[in-house]
């Protein structure tokens, strides 16, 4: 088994322990989409926090999470797919562990996210604004 292999793995046992998915999937190296992908179904589905499925409001969904690939630094990236189990939609989300992106990053484009993604852009500034002030007062404390 390769050095890559053993990382991949690794990867997936944590998903599992980590976050409870039974059904993880290794695929190769590409995302895919599947399902229902209008912007109506998604927005309602995003909207109940992916737990109510659009079309039959039932709130008993499956989850089929597939991991592409993993990148060196142990962020790995995929697809969810989301399954109702009443009436058998189907929808799927690409999904990025990386810290600039949400993890479904598909939803910064979706009418119920807009609001709330630049709220979250707001706070990571200001936090920043705060973070890089403090440094500067460290720094100023230092010289004196």
């Amino acid at each position: 088994m390769s050095i890559f292999s053993e990382h991949v793995q690794a990867t997936m046992d944590y998903k599992k322990a980590q976050l409870g998915y039974e059904n993880i999937h290794m695929l190769s190296n590409y995302q895919f989409s599947c399902g229902d992908q209008s912007k109506e179904s998604r927005n309602k589905f995003g909207e109940s926090d992916f737990k109510i499925c659009p079309k039959c409001n039932s709130s008993e969904i499956d989850l089929k999470h597939d991991i592409a690939n993993c990148r060196m630094n142990g962020d790995a990236y995929g697809t969810d797919v989301f399954i109702c189990k009443s009436c058998n939609w189907i929808t799927s989300f690409h999904w990025d562990e990386a810290d600039d992106c949400p993890y479904y990053y598909e939803i910064i484009y979706l009418d119920y996210y807009k609001e709330k993604w630049a709220k979250i852009q707001e706070e990571e500034r200001k936090d920043r604004e705060k973070y890089l002030l403090k440094k500067l007062e460290e720094k100023k404390e230092k010289e004196e």
